[in-house]
């Protein structure tokens, strides 16, 4: 599995829950419609929506836990591509930083460097000093392993924050919050495949 196929499913998780939750809104509002009208007893619609909240939190705590299993092995396999793919400070590497510390750069210089040397943690490193030493302002992006962890944090946290359906939220409160984890799990993935 890779952070693609976990982000989908992430977001199934997050429709499901936001779903499950309106379903349960309307049901709520219908049974309680009919305690009002006297056509069921208010004990037993209680318990009846008690059973179904149940069920609800039960099989959505199950699927989150499976998904934090899955957070943890796509973890582990994209660790193993960064350490694939990151590039080893050459001999021609080190040559042209050390020519870079005695040239006078401007910030637009540094950041076609830091994109040059993105997936080679040490130069980006000395670049940095570089640029520090010349007093540049650049923004250098976070290592891919940094971005990872956050990417996968804020994966975590949007599990949790659907994992008990808030069901005491208007639907359009509910909506937006669905839609705003599932642009935030889009827009994390798409940056970090950009490093």
């Amino acid at each position: 599995m890779n952070l693609n196929q976990l982000k989908k499913e992430v977001e199934g998780y997050i429709n499901q829950s936001h779903d499950l939750t309106v379903e349960y809104r309307k049901t709520e509002a219908d049974l309680l419609d009919k305690v009002d009208k006297q056509l069921r007893g208010k004990k037993e619609v209680r318990n009846e929506l008690d059973e179904k909240k149940a069920k609800m939190n039960d099989l959505l705590t199950t699927k989150a836990n499976d998904l934090q299993d899955k957070i943890e092995r796509v973890k582990a396999n994209e660790l193993a591509k960064i350490e694939e793919t990151t590039e080893q400070v050459t001999a021609d590497t080190l040559a042209e930083l050390n020519l870079l510390e005695q040239l006078d750069l401007t910030g637009q210089d540094i950041d076609q460097y830091i994109n040059k040397f993105k997936r080679t943690p040490l130069a980006m490193r000395k670049l940095q000093e570089i640029s520090k030493d010349k007093g540049l302002m650049n923004q250098f992006p976070p290592t891919r392993q940094e971005y990872l962890n956050v990417i996968l944090g804020r994966m975590n946290t949007s599990i949790d924050r659907f994992r008990i359906p808030n069901t005491s939220s208007h639907e359009v409160k509910l909506e937006m919050l669905k839609d705003g984890a599932i642009r935030s799990l889009n827009e994390d993935v798409e940056a970090y495949e950009s490093l």
